[in-house]
């Protein structure tokens, strides 16, 4: 490849360009985009940019940005140079020209077209959505987990539930329940997958034998029981299997063979046949029996020995049927459920972020794409492509059919080497194909971050072999310094520490990672105290990161910090699910939850949170007296707390009463650990209000999040990260990518790759390099070995992310450390280099590690370190000193509490009619559509059309307003009936309902109501849907209230209504005086004949007759349930609202007034039951706009009111 020079590139056709690490990326980016600019003379939004995540295209916009002003400076003589510019005024470009056009696109940044690859698609499809065939209203869903674990739930119902009851066993055996499905389904979301083997459904005839011979071992067992004893206490079998005949020294009176034996036959009674077996088993099989016979010895025979031979051979006939069945049902769910995703997604008009790039694909794909191709190559004249290493199949056919031709622009830039991401679905080979594919391919190999030293390190250690990524199309190209050496730089930047077993020669046995992740840890922990407190070499916090594999790994770095009193900060993104903090508040709630439960209230004493001590725990066991019960009492005030006040009033009680902040403060990692906490107590209150979950359901769900925290995408889960202004950082690799430090640490790179027997992804070379996914149990040892080679040489690449984050020094850890044959130091400092193990590079490299002595793995080290001339340091991990940590330069500044000196308003606030009655006793509570009690007039006339019978409270209320909102009086029948049906269904009440609730939304249609205009009466059905708004929010300003004003304004104001009816309620009117703001919702606005209505739909019921529901008895009903007063400030609402959106709106003449439809009561149209039906007085409005509103909108100039809602 030749090397990219931005001023050189010419600006048409097809470009890859692959940039090594630190090699200035995005520099070159942001100089095309300038050349675009100035040379090809072309618009902000004309120019493309996309890449991969948010934060990226954040940087891209801002280092864009900053390259335009740059240039800009320099155009004006500030005293800049730029030699890019200097190379484009040289090409005959007018300086005042360029700088015009650059003054253009930084006028018009906020119009770049700088996108993630989703925001991108997105884009299309709303722009061209004709062509594209998108629906405008469809609703985009970040986390598909809870759609995919609703059909994992259903399928696991339907094919599991029903199994035999030996696959029901044979499944729990291996899987959680349908949490394993649904991560099986979130691992296999990528388009283009291809799934083996096909889903052919296998025989199940094996369970039939099994249950024949499993009864026939029942039936015969108890008449053969003493013999079958007998024969195996007999001194010829082997000891190991059936113990010692000698005398047992713990059990004097009997041996151990004889123990051993009772311990078979009492397994043997108390099996009933089922499947599996008891554990030892076998020792009943003549076979086992036949192999642990002594020599010179009979071997015991009985036919029941034979009969437990066919049994177990059954068994493992069985066990191979009910394998492959298994991996039948995983296929299979696979298939179920992208049809299951794809109807709901039909039918609730929902899209994931993945249908973006689908629908866009598909779009080209159809027979009209050339008019979409034209249309969007029109739009967007030049592509830049960032970070095109994690591209996919999909992705890459996109850009290739919207900007392969002769007349497009497209640059492609990224780097196969930093190719991590295929968790997240990216696809390396779908890069490599494209890289294959274009034209023009270029090489960045300038560094600019790392020292010359530390370059020469890491081309030491990648170079040397020609393969370092496993793949020959992933080449290293070797960096080139662009900085100078620092002229007091460390003479090794590079340091590998090593640990040994024993120092022997011969191989012995690995060290297990349970004994050296803490010695790794401490070391680690120890050195970043060094470099801290070394004062020549002056090394800031923040200038140091140790990047981890895991954010377990992390924590434990973490924690080691802290005990050195070294400042750190976590940059994981893992989920606040998967915390510490987690576990315990979850041992907390069940405390409070069942707070009878003694054995769970100490479990919560015991934890972290609460923090009782060992006495006070041993007393609740020992001698629990009146302190304990006293301690105890209080989970039970909690528990009604919870349930009286909700979540957060029984979290906020329980920190205070258990002073939980303070003591979680006092420890080393306080702050991070409340962060957690209250983080947690968010969600669980967010998720308490909008699920409308009690304690039971508040536990589940928290459950729920804490197994499913590994694939949640919700960004309000992820870890809140704490201040880091002078810590050091501790990042898992994955998130460091982009990022640099001074000084890096990489302890764990030695994680080898594994495939498991239940999932292996790999791109099969038979069938064109597609993706693949071999569902196990019994993955095909081809499939196995090419998943597992590309695992390896993703760990690979992520040692190379990890190892070129350094910009001065860099430590990396390696050494005998078991289960790291196949690790990425394995493979790069140790692997076999014949040309022989090009297909198969895993088996040698394993079988070089099993053989490999201490004294070998130091002497490929120190190799390495000769090769490197020295850039490379070896050693064995230094012993820690565990030193703490002492800041060598404190904060002289005392520390003071800023002092607030203002007054906080306490009566401003967003008020509402419900706020204004809150002091009402609970019964008196205006619009929650209670039960009335209603005078007895005698026998109940209820019927099949009246909805007497439905039931009442607050549920009944919920459902009329959902139902009536969604409803179009204009619908036919067939449209009204499914919406009952939905809505019925949706608030859990029983379809027996279904005629009642569809009559009576056709007598309200048809219903007469009373009008403003000359008393013409009409019908809901005759108000068009353009003309009506449900559910409308309003806010005005209202001025500092006071029920003496509201009073005062009715009692003058008010008419005969008031003065008849409401006069003695209002006086129990009582609130605190507020201003700021007055919110509410409208049922329903509509417009007839130029005048505008509005509608409060009550479902109270007044009784069992319709004179219940007559005019005299909803003025009484509008007064006690101070209705009157809501009405009257729904209508003000709607007047302001009137007035700010027409200039000539008149209140007599447009206002038509108010209804408050008591569905009950509504019988046929001619009758008026049910409607109270009221218009204010004009005065009144006046005199509630004056006391109430605060500076009134002024008319607006929009249009007339009679034609115009």
């Amino acid at each position: 490849m030749n090397q990219f020079e931005i001023s050189q590139a010419p600006l048409k056709g097809i470009h890859l360009i692959e940039a090594g690490a630190g090699t200035g990326k995005t520099y070159a980016i942001a100089g095309l985009f300038l050349r675009l600019i100035v040379e090809r003379a072309l618009t902000i939004d004309q120019i493309l940019v996309v890449t991969y995540t948010k934060a990226a295209t954040e940087e891209l916009k801002s280092r864009i940005r900053r390259r335009l002003l740059l240039a800009k400076t320099f155009l004006t003589r500030q005293g800049f140079e730029d030699s890019l510019v200097q190379t484009l005024l040289q090409s005959g470009i007018e300086p005042q020209e360029a700088l015009q056009r650059i003054q253009d696109a930084l006028i018009e940044f906020d119009r770049a077209a700088i996108f993630t690859i989703h925001g991108f698609c997105q884009r299309v499809l709303h722009r061209f959505a004709f062509e594209t065939g998108h629906l405008f209203e469809a609703e985009l869903i970040q986390d598909m987990q809870p759609l995919i674990q609703e059909a994992a739930d259903d399928f696991w119902r339907r094919y599991i539930h029903r199994a035999p009851y030996e696959l029901i066993r044979f499944v729990l055996d291996r899987a959680r329940g349908p949490e394993t499905l649904a991560a099986l389904g979130h691992a296999c979301r990528f388009p283009r997958v291809r799934v083996v083997p096909a889903a052919r459904k296998p025989p199940l005839t094996a369970i039939v034998k099994w249950r024949r011979i499993a009864a026939q071992i029942s039936d015969m067992w108890p008449q053969v029981r003493a013999d079958v004893q007998n024969l195996l206490l007999s001194d010829g079998l082997n000891a190991l299997k059936y113990g010692k005949c000698a005398p047992d020294p713990m059990r004097p009176h009997t041996s151990a063979r004889r123990f051993t034996i009772e311990g078979l036959i009492a397994a043997m009674d108390q099996w009933d046949g089922s499947y599996p077996p008891f554990a030892r088993f076998e020792r009943f099989c003549q076979s086992c029996i036949t192999k642990a016979t002594k020599k010179r010895h009979a071997v015991p025979a009985h036919s029941f020995f034979e009969i437990c031979d066919r049994a177990l051979d059954c068994r493992m006939e069985m066990d191979l049927q009910l394998s492959e069945y298994w991996r039948y049902l995983k296929v299979r769910w696979l298939y179920d459920l992208q049809r299951r995703l794809d109807h709901k997604k039909a039918r609730d008009n929902v899209l994931f972020f993945d249908d973006l790039l689908s629908q866009v694909h598909a779009a080209l794909q159809n027979s009209c794409k050339d008019e979409l191709v034209k249309a969007i190559q029109a739009q967007y004249l030049a592509v830049l492509v960032d970070e095109f290493q994690d591209t996919d199949a999909l992705q890459y056919e996109v850009f290739r059919t919207l900007f392969s031709s002769s007349q497009s622009l497209l640059f492609m830039i990224g780097d196969p080497k930093q190719a991590i991401y295929s968790f997240r679905g990216a696809d390396l080979f779908s890069y490599l194909h494209a890289r294959q594919g274009a034209p023009h391919r270029y090489t960045l190999t300038r560094n600019w971050r790392a020292t010359p030293g530390l370059i020469q390190a890491l081309n030491t250690l990648f170079g040397r072999r020609s393969r370092p990524f496993g793949y020959d199309r992933i080449p290293y190209e070797k960096a080139v310094a662009a900085l100078s050496a620092p002229p007091s730089g460390d003479p090794a930047p590079f340091h590998l520490w090593y640990v040994t077993r024993t120092g022997e020669q011969g191989p012995v046995r690995p060290l297990t990672k349970q004994e050296t992740v803490p010695k790794i840890v401490a070391a680690v922990a120890d050195r970043i105290v060094a470099l801290l407190s070394d004062t020549q070499e002056r090394v800031a916090p923040q200038e140091i990161a140790v990047l981890t594999r895991t954010h377990y790994q992390a924590q434990l770095v973490k924690a080691a910090l802290a005990k050195l009193r070294v400042p750190a900060v976590l940059h994981s993104a893992g989920s606040v699910f998967d915390s510490r903090e987690a576990d315990e508040l979850a041992l907390v709630l069940h405390a409070v939850t069942l707070p009878a439960d003694s054995r769970r209230v100490r479990t919560a004493l015991a934890s972290d949170l609460i923090g009782a001590s060992a006495r006070e725990l041993c007393a609740a066991v020992e001698a629990p007296g009146d302190e304990w019960q006293t301690r105890w009492g209080i989970f039970e005030q909690y528990h009604q707390t919870w349930l009286r006040h909700g979540f957060y009033r029984m979290f906020s009680r329980l920190m205070a009463q258990e002073r939980v902040r303070s003591r979680l403060l006092g420890l080393p990692d306080g702050e991070r650990r409340l962060t957690n906490l209250l983080h947690l107590a968010e969600l669980l209150h967010e998720a308490s209000m909008t699920l409308q979950l009690g304690p039971e359901g508040v536990l589940k769900w928290l459950a729920t999040q804490r197994r499913n925290s590994a694939a949640a995408a919700e960004d309000e889960q992820k870890l809140r990260l704490e201040s880091d202004a002078r810590a050091v950082r501790i990042i898992t690799i994955h998130k460091s990518k982009g990022l640099q430090f001074d000084v890096v640490f990489c302890p764990f790179l030695w994680t080898a790759a594994k495939i498991d027997d239940h999932l292996a992804p790999f791109h099969d070379p038979d069938e064109g390099e597609q993706l693949t996914l071999a569902i196990g149990p019994g993955i095909a040892p081809e499939h196995r070995r090419l998943a597992l080679a590309e695992a390896l040489s993703e760990n690979l690449r992520l040692m190379y992310v990890a190892l070129t984050r350094a910009r001065r020094s860099c430590y990396m850890v390696w050494g005998a450390i078991k289960g790291t044959e196949l690790s990425a130091p394995a493979y790069l400092l140790h692997g076999p280099q014949q040309a022989s193990v090009e297909r198969d590079w895993l088996a040698p490299l394993k079988t070089k590690m099993a053989a490999m002595t201490d004294a070998d793995l130091v002497a490929d080290l120190n190799s390495l370190s000769q090769a490197s001339a020295g850039a490379i340091h070896v050693a064995a991990l230094p012993q820690p000193v565990m030193v703490k940590y002492k800041n060598p330069h404190p904060s002289s500044r005392p520390l003071t509490r800023r002092d607030f000196g203002r007054s906080i308003d306490a009566g401003w606030r967003v008020a509402s009619f419900s706020s204004m009655t809150a002091n009402l006793p609970e019964s008196e509570l205006p619009d929650r559509d209670a039960p009335v009690d209603a005078p007895d007039q005698g026998a109940a006339q209820s019927g099949p059309d009246d909805l007497f019978a439905f039931p009442g409270g607050v549920r009944a209320g919920l459902f009329f307003h959902d139902l009536l909102e969604h409803w179009d009086p204009g619908a036919n029948e067939s449209q009204a009936r499914e919406l009952v049906s939905k809505k019925l269904q949706s608030h859990q009440f029983s379809s027996q309902y279904a005629d009642t609730i569809e009559r009576f939304l056709n007598r309200l249609a048809r219903t007469f109501l009373p009008s403003g205009d000359n008393g013409c009466a009409f019908s809901l059905a005759e108000i068009a849907p353009h003309k009506r708004i449900n559910e409308m929010e309003f806010f005005f300003p209202i001025k500092h209230v006071r029920p003496d004003q509201l009073k005062q304004a009715f009692k003058n104001k008010g008419g005969a209504f008031f003065s008849e009816f409401a006069a003695g309620q209002l006086e129990r009117l009582s609130f605190a005086p507020m201003h700021g703001f007055l919110k509410g919702y409208v049922d329903t606005v509509f417009e007839h004949a130029g005048r505008y209505y509005l509608v409060d739909w009550k479902s109270n019921h007044l009784g069992h007759n319709w004179t219940d529901y007559a005019r005299v008895r909803l003025d009484s009903v509008m007064a006690e349930s101070f209705y009157f007063l809501q009405s009257h400030l729904y209508a003000l609402a709607l007047d302001l609202l009137l007035r700010q959106r027409f200039s000539d709106y008149n209140y007599s003449r447009h206002f038509g007034g108010i209804y408050y439809i008591f569905l009950r009561g509504i019988q046929e149209s001619n009758s008026s039951t049910g409607i109270h039906y009221m218009v204010p007085e004009p005065a009144l409005m006046e005199a509630l706009k004056e006391e109430l509103v605060d500076e009134p909108p002024k008319s607006g100039r929009r249009g007339n009111a009679s034609t115009q809602l």
